[in-house]
């Protein structure tokens, strides 16, 4: 029988008394992938930085053996774990963009391992870097070699943590959460190049994930894990037939989708009044190119083009589409945080982009907006009470601080949280904690159409559901308007009632939810269909 590749047994790691991963136990066989799926603060990053030996000084290895090719990486010295690092084993990070030196040529970043491990210098080391590139899909590699991390998409820059980390020829490569925060087209993309590579190489991949669809993709085993130990281990097509633990067939149940969907609104009642709430006319956002010594504008970027639709009062609108397609644009547009070019927005029955700044102002109680990261979005300085009234406070809404006060705890409670949080800061609470806050922000002065841009991309599945589910639940009790900004086809299945799918600045289809996702016209939209993962249940 061969030799496991990667053997992890027993490994117990603590934060002081609290503990982080209870006795887990890995094996990961040459040119297999195994799949490590759970929530965030589950373990699964932890446990992978301890394979690197990369733990902060925070963290104690309390017991536990990590066997790369038979020999403990838990005995070696320093020394010996540099050249591991980057050499037999690689490592692709969550972010690129905090990954990357912004001062550094993407070139040389690469240049750096190989230096490292492989001894290469000069033209040497650069040709290896052009070839690096290429292999990892990059057009033009070698001019490419010397522009800097910001010049790069969000997928280009991934693909460059994948040439970084194959660079050394890793006999094992450790990818964490390596397409989350990419859209749906990007992060296909990555997944098959990651599949390429390691049919090509026989590489190892400890490949750590939340998402289900992935991991379907993705594994040849699954284990799963939850508050610290594994829970379940088992082949690919084994766990997605009959996901035996409790914990992972709930992971199954928190999955977003159209027969979920149907059984919450069996017993909801209809409303058969429409009312257009909303109503956006051959809307136009440009942005101007402005070149040479005088900054002449020579051009524009049509970041949203002659885009008109309608929003029915209490229902959901998702716009979906690639990053850069104008979706955010578009929602800023109508909130008039960035200018029309050309257009009308109409809201309850008022052309927004006809009121002067003062109106405007007394306007947007009526509109507030729920940002993808609920972290950077709120001030960290601030206590949570004073963050959900900041709102009212400038528009005049609640009479007195106490009055003010029992609203931040009405709406707390309302979002699932205890009226007690009002006292702490945003780095007390999990992220998707933080988003509830951030929909209470919202409530705060009582609106009638809320913007969600992204707000549960970079929420685990479950965290997703519980956002999801009062999402809904806020609309059916208080009649609220939605316009749902996603890249998630899943989310839309769930929660909208119309799609419009936008693609370089404008809609390419428009229409009800089952036709767009089930009968797409549109050839953009059927990439966008055909590029998300797919999880045979066994259902």
């Amino acid at each position: 029988m061969t030799e496991p590749l990667l053997q992890i047994s027993d490994l117990k790691v603590s934060f002081g008394s609290t503990p982080a991963v209870n006795g887990i136990d890995i094996i990961i066989n040459r040119g297999e992938t195994f799949v490590l799926l759970g929530e965030s603060g589950c373990g699964k990053s932890i446990s992978a930085m301890s394979v690197m030996r990369l733990l902060p000084n925070s963290a104690t290895i309390n017991s536990g053996k990590i066997l790369l090719d038979g020999e403990d990486l838990l005995q070696l010295p320093e020394s010996n774990m540099r050249t591991i690092r980057g050499g037999k084993i690689g490592m692709i990070f969550q972010e690129p963009q905090t990954s990357l030196n912004p001062v550094m040529s993407i070139g040389s970043q690469i240049a750096e391992s190989l230096t490292w491990h492989k001894k290469l210098k000069g033209k040497s080391a650069r040709n290896r870097v052009v070839e690096l590139l290429e292999a990892v899909g990059l057009t033009d590699a070698d001019r490419r070699y010397d522009e800097f991390p910001h010049q790069f998409s969000g997928g280009m820059k991934q693909r460059v943590m994948i040439a970084m980390a194959l660079a050394g020829e890793p006999e094992l490569l450790i990818a964490d959460e390596p397409s989350t925060a990419l859209d749906v087209t990007i992060q296909a993309q990555v997944l098959e190049l990651l599949l390429k590579l390691q049919k090509e190489r026989n590489m190892a991949i400890l490949f750590i994930t939340h998402d289900l669809g992935v991991a379907s993709k993705m594994a040849d085993h699954v284990g799963v894990m939850y508050a610290g130990k594994i829970v379940e281990t088992a082949p690919r097509d084994q766990f997605f037939k009959t996901p035996a633990h409790a914990y992972s067939q709930k992971l199954f149940a928190a999955l977003p989708s159209k027969i979920k969907r149907q059984e919450e609104e069996k017993n909801l009642v209809k409303d058969q009044v429409s009312d257009v709430l909303l109503e956006v006319k051959n809307l136009d956002v440009h942005f101007p190119i402005r070149t040479g010594f005088f900054k002449k504008v020579t051009g524009h970027v049509k970041a949203v083009n002659n885009i008109s639709m309608t929003l029915e009062r209490g229902k959901t609108i998702a716009m979906v589409g690639e990053s850069g397609s104008g979706k955010t644009t578009f929602g800023k547009g109508v909130l008039q945080l960035i200018k029309p070019t050309n257009g009308s927005v109409v809201f309850d029955g008022i052309d927004l982009t006809k009121l002067s700044l003062a109106e405007l102002r007394k306007r947007r109680t009526d509109i507030q907006i729920v940002f993808q990261d609920p972290y950077s979005s709120m001030n960290p300085r601030m206590i949570i009470s004073d963050i959900i009234e900041e709102g009212m406070v400038a528009q005049g809404i609640g009479k007195t601080k106490q009055a003010r006060i029992a609203r931040v705890e009405e709406l707390l409670e309302q979002v699932g949280l205890e009226k007690e949080h009002r006292l702490r800061y945003p780095h007390e609470f999990s992220g998707g904690q933080r988003q509830r806050i951030c929909i209470a922000r919202a409530l705060a002065v009582d609106p009638k159409l809320i913007i969600c841009d992204e707000p549960t991309s970079a929420l685990d599945v479950s965290v997703q559901s519980q956002i999801l589910t009062l999402l809904k639940d806020l609309q059916s009790r208080l009649g609220l308007t939605y316009l749902f900004i996603t890249h998630n086809l899943g989310v839309v299945e769930y929660i909208a009632h119309q799609v419009a799918v936008m693609y370089q600045g404008e809609i390419v289809e428009y229409g009800d939810v089952e036709q767009v996702l089930y009968e797409p016209k549109h050839g953009y939209t059927q990439k966008l269909l055909a590029a998300v993962p797919t999880i045979e249940t066994g259902t």
